[in-house]
């Protein structure tokens, strides 16, 4: 009784499966045969716009701005550090060494003491030549003592000549009266003539004593020159540093006996660091002194230093045709030491254009248009991977390539283009200088989904630099 009353299930299932099938099929139907005049007109124009072939709105676009830089990066050459210079402090005398008071990588002041030799026999050199010096004094004392007794005997004898002139004039006189014998006179003459002789033998004598006094000062002075040099000696023991620095190298140790020249130690001045590299003769015309450079060590990543060439060595290596050039480093934070490895970037001496990708030339070419629209349309630009000069290369007419460039102003929906005809210079690694057409700041189509004319509107894309970035960088 419970099976007869009740219908089969699966039965009633397949029924039901049936009417829902039946049902779509039914709407289905409907809608092939008036589904547009269900949908509303607007819909339905979207949904044909989105078929392909229908319309697909602006061409979306990525925008750039337009910079000046170098086409061609400077070649990288590889050099090792040193310091801008290095002193090898020698003993200036002999002795043992009594004392060396730094280490390799030990920090000088310029006159610090660093080493000290056993100065015992320089102090009995320095006080032998002061006795001798005091000899030398007491000889001058002794030969004033003897220019002033002499100056004594010169007065005494002008006087014993005075009055023997003065005698010999009377008795001449009392001959010639007859008051008194002739011979009495003639001895009086006799008398003058030997006082003079006196008193010129006596200044001979001051003289000689004065020359003698000359000679003794001058051998004085001698002694003095004697003594400055002994006690000079004697400070020679105490070896100080010529210049601030560091400890590069120790080749003596205390105890050793030092000849004069015996070098004790290197001392290098890091203030600055100095960067040898070698220079091909091809490349050397490019370097000029004073030619600023950039520097980068393995040693201190992610940090780039500014150097300047200091000198260009003008003996080339006969083989390699290598040139040593010296770049020089500030050491301000004195990080860089000697031996590290340094690489080298000379800054181009010619002048920045603004710098623009080869696809820029065939942004809105139609895409069927390939390479070949792309060359000859934009002034016959070839591939990126071309290294031709461009700039150089003329037309018929012996002109300047050209080529046309998209501008674009405005933001968002009012983001509308305009063409530019520019001029082409070298090109190198999809690259190409423009000389004149296009300015630092401008902002320029780079690649484009669909063919461009003046005034279309576009869409910018998320690649494209906004304008925050490009006022930034026009300033």
């Amino acid at each position: 009784m419970f099976i007869s009353k009740f219908p089969d299930l699966k039965s009633l299932q397949w029924r039901r499966s049936s009417q829902v099938v039946g049902s779509a099929l039914l709407l289905g139907v409907l809608a092939a045969t008036s589904g547009c005049q269900l949908l509303p007109k607007s819909q339905v124009a979207k949904a044909q716009s989105n078929r392909p072939g229908g319309n697909q709105g602006p061409p979306a676009v990525d925008a750039m701005v337009a910079r000046t830089a170098q086409l061609q990066q400077g070649r990288e050459y590889t050099g090792t550090t040193q310091a801008i210079r290095e002193v090898a402090i020698r003993s200036q005398v002999e002795g043992q060494l009594l004392d060396l008071a730094v280490d390799i990588g030990d920090a000088v002041r310029q006159g610090q003491v660093i080493a000290q030799l056993d100065d015992n026999i320089l102090t009995s050199d320095v006080t032998s030549a002061e006795s001798e010096l005091s000899a030398r004094r007491a000889e001058i004392a002794r030969l004033q003592t003897q220019v002033s007794e002499a100056q004594k005997q010169v007065r005494q004898a002008e006087l014993q000549l005075r009055q023997a002139r003065s005698d010999a004039n009377r008795y001449r006189q009392l001959a010639s009266q007859g008051a008194i014998a002739v011979q009495q006179a003639e001895q009086a003459e006799t008398e003058a003539r030997t006082a003079a002789e006196v008193l010129r033998s006596t200044i001979d004598q001051v003289n000689t004593r004065r020359q003698e006094i000359e000679i003794a000062e001058e051998r004085l002075r001698s002694q003095r020159a004697v003594i400055n040099q002994a006690r000079q000696r004697r400070n020679y023991a105490r070896v100080t540093s010529p210049v601030n620095g560091f400890v590069t190298a120790k080749t003596n140790e205390a105890g050793n006996f030092l000849q004069p020249g015996t070098e004790i130690v290197k001392v290098g001045d890091f203030s600055n660091v100095k960067v040898v590299v070698q220079v091909s003769d091809l490349d050397l015309r490019q370097i000029r002194q004073e030619q600023s450079a950039k520097v980068q060590f393995d040693a201190i990543p992610n940090q780039e230093f500014t150097g300047t060439v200091l000198r260009i060595s003008p003996a080339a290596n006969p083989t390699s045709r290598l040139s040593p050039v010296e770049i020089v480093v500030p050491n301000t934070s004195r990080r860089l030491g000697s031996g590290l490895l340094a690489r080298v970037t000379f800054a181009s001496t010619s002048t920045s254009k603004v710098i623009v990708p080869l696809s820029a030339l065939r942004a809105g070419q139609p895409r069927n248009a390939g390479q070949q629209g792309g060359q000859a349309a934009q002034g016959g630009a070839p591939t990126g991977g071309d290294r031709t000069n461009a700039g150089a290369g003329t037309n018929a007419g012996n002109q300047p390539k050209q080529g046309k460039i998209f501008t674009v102003t405005g933001e968002g929906d009012q983001a509308s283009v305009a063409s530019r005809t520019v001029t082409l210079g070298q090109q190198l690694d999809g690259r190409v200088e423009i000389l004149s057409g296009l300015r630092p700041g401008d902002r320029f189509i780079a690649r484009s989904s669909g063919p461009l004319k003046d005034g279309d509107t576009v869409r910018l894309s998320i690649l494209s630099e906004d304008a925050n970035r490009r006022s930034k960088q026009a300033n």
